[in-house]
C-alpha cells in the first residue's frame, strides 16, 4: 500500500529490493574479507559489484582450526564464545549464481550457518555465514592466508581491523604456549 492506502504499483525499486529480501545477506569474517578472493570465487566481473559493509557478530570468536587443502595451514573457522564477537563484512544482493559458486568454494564450511549481526550504526540483520562443524585445536595458519584476512579488515575500518589484529595476537601467543621452546 502506498501512502494514500492504494496498493502500490510494481515499479523498478519495488522489484529490486523484493530481489534483495529474497536472497540471503552473507557474513565474512576470514578471506572473503579481502577482494582477490572474490575475484577467484565468482570472475572478475562479477567480484567487481560485491561491496562489502563492516559488521559484526556477537557472542562468536575467530577460532583457527579450519581444514581446506591447498592453503598450507588452517582457515579461519569461528566458535561460540560469550563475551567476544567478530568484526567482519555483509554482503547483500549476491545471485543465486553467485551462491552456488560460493558455496562450491567453500564446501568444506558448508551447511551455512544463520546468524544475528549488526552493523556499526545499530541495524540488526539475518546473515548466512561459512562454518566448518569441526573440533579441536587452533593451528598455524599459512602467512599468505593471515595477510589477506588483515587487509581485508584494514579495508572493513578500525573496528575490524583491530578485531583481526586482537585474535592474530591470541593465536600466536596459543601457539607459542603449546610449542616447546
Amino acid at each position: 500500500m502506498n501512502k494514500r492506502g492504494l496498493p502500490r504499483r510494481p515499479g523498478r525499486r519495488a522489484a529490486r529490493k523484493q530481489v534483495i529480501r529474497d536472497t540471503p545477506t552473507l557474513f565474512v569474517y576470514g578471506s572473503l574479507m579481502h577482494k582477490k578472493y572474490w575475484r577467484h570465487a565468482l570472475g572478475a566481473k562479477e567480484a567487481a559489484a560485491v561491496r562489502l559493509k563492516p559488521a559484526r557478530l556477537r557472542g562468536w570468536r575467530r577460532w583457527w582450526n579450519g581444514v581446506r587443502r591447498g592453503y598450507g595451514g588452517a582457515v579461519l573457522n569461528m566458535k561460540r564464545a560469550a563475551g567476544h564477537e567478530i568484526w567482519g563484512a555483509v554482503v547483500e544482493g549476491l545471485s543465486s549464481e553467485a551462491w552456488a559458486r560460493l558455496d562450491a568454494q567453500e564446501r568444506s564450511h558448508l551447511p551455512r550457518q544463520r546468524v544475528m549481526v549488526v552493523t556499526p550504526r545499530g541495524k540488526r540483520m539475518w546473515a548466512d555465514c561459512y562454518r566448518q562443524r569441526v573440533r579441536g585445536p587452533e593451528r598455524r595458519p599459512a602467512a599468505d592466508y593471515v595477510r589477506a584476512v588483515r587487509a581485508g579488515a584494514k579495508r572493513l575500518g578500525r573496528a575490524a581491523s583491530r578485531n583481526v589484529e586482537e585474535d592474530v595476537a591470541r593465536l600466536a601467543s596459543a601457539l607459542s604456549r603449546r610449542s616447546p621452546a
